[in-house]
C-alpha cells in the first residue's frame, strides 16, 4: 500500500516554523506521530519568547507516572492516564487535542482519555511549531516521524475525532466525510506530500505554509488520499 510522505526529525535541531495562525479562544489539533525515543519532546508547539505557554501536545517523562503524554492550553494540562511507552513503539499513533474556550479534551488514536473543564482562557498570536517548543522555551526537539497535522478554529466532537483516526488510516481533513464535517473550519492542515524541498504546503487553503529546517523527508502513514494541493482549488461552491 502506498504510506506517502512524512517529516523525519533528529532530536537534536530539526523544526518547522508553521507561523502564526489567529487562533484565540477555541481550537482542534490533530497530528500523526512515529516515534521509540524517550525523552521530552513536543510534537507541536507554540510558546513566547518570555517561555509562557500557549499550546503544545508533548511527551514528558519527567512528570509523575501517568502524566507523561500532555496536551496544554496556557498551561492548563490534560495528561494520558497511561504510561506513554505505549506510544513510543515506533508505530504511527494520532493524538488529538480539543478545546472549546473552556473544556479540553485529549484523545489518542480515536480513543477518549481524559478532559479538563475550566480553561477559561485567551491565546496568543504568536508562532506555532512541529518538533520542538520555540520561543524562549526550552528546546524539547522531538526524535521520530511528524506526518498529517491539522489545525480548526473549533472544537471536534468525539464522533468527528473517531472520523479522523479512521482505524489508522488517516482522514483527509479537507472533505466533511461520514462524522466528520468541519473542514470549512480548518485553519492549517499539512499533510506533508511536498516529498523534497523546505516548504510545508499547507493544503487548507489558507496559506499557512511551513519553513522547515533540518527535518528530512520520509515515509509516513496510511492515509485516504496522498494529494497535497490547496483545499480552494477542490471547492465549487455556488
Amino acid at each position: 500500500a502506498n504510506m506517502g510522505n512524512a517529516l523525519s526529525f533528529d532530536g537534536s535541531d530539526d523544526k518547522v516554523d508553521l507561523g502564526k495562525l489567529g487562533l484565540t479562544n477555541k481550537l482542534t489539533i490533530s497530528t500523526w506521530f512515529n516515534t521509540n525515543s524517550d525523552k521530552a519532546q513536543r510534537i507541536i508547539s507554540s510558546v513566547t519568547d518570555g517561555n509562557s505557554n500557549n499550546y503544545f501536545i508533548m511527551f514528558d517523562p519527567n512528570q509523575s507516572q501517568g502524566r507523561q503524554f500532555k496536551f496544554n492550553i496556557r498551561d492548563s494540562e490534560v495528561y494520558a492516564s497511561k504510561s506513554y511507552t505505549a506510544y513510543t513503539d515506533g508505530q504511527w499513533h494520532n493524538a488529538i487535542g480539543t478545546w472549546d474556550g473552556s473544556t479540553m479534551k485529549l484523545y489518542i488514536d480515536g480513543e477518549f482519555i481524559s478532559e479538563k473543564s475550566g480553561a477559561d482562557l485567551t491565546l496568543h498570536n504568536i508562532n506555532t511549531h512541529l518538533g520542538y517548543t520555540g520561543g524562549g522555551g526550552g528546546s524539547y526537539f522531538f526524535d521520530g516521524k511528524i506526518d498529517e497535522t491539522a489545525i480548526w478554529n473549533k472544537a471536534l466532537s468525539a464522533n468527528e475525532v473517531t472520523a479522523l483516526y479512521n482505524s489508522g488510516v488517516a482522514l483527509d481533513a479537507r472533505a466533511n466525510s461520514g462524522n466528520y464535517n468541519s473542514s470549512d473550519d480548518l485553519i492549517g492542515y499539512w499533510k506533508m506530500e511536498d516529498a523534497s524541498g523546505t516548504t510545508l504546503t499547507d493544503v487548507s487553503g489558507n496559506s499557512n505554509d511551513g519553513a522547515i529546517s533540518g527535518a528530512s523527508w520520509t515515509t509516513g502513514v496510511e492515509s485516504t488520499s496522498y494529494d497535497n494541493s490547496s483545499n480552494k482549488s477542490l471547492s465549487f461552491d455556488g
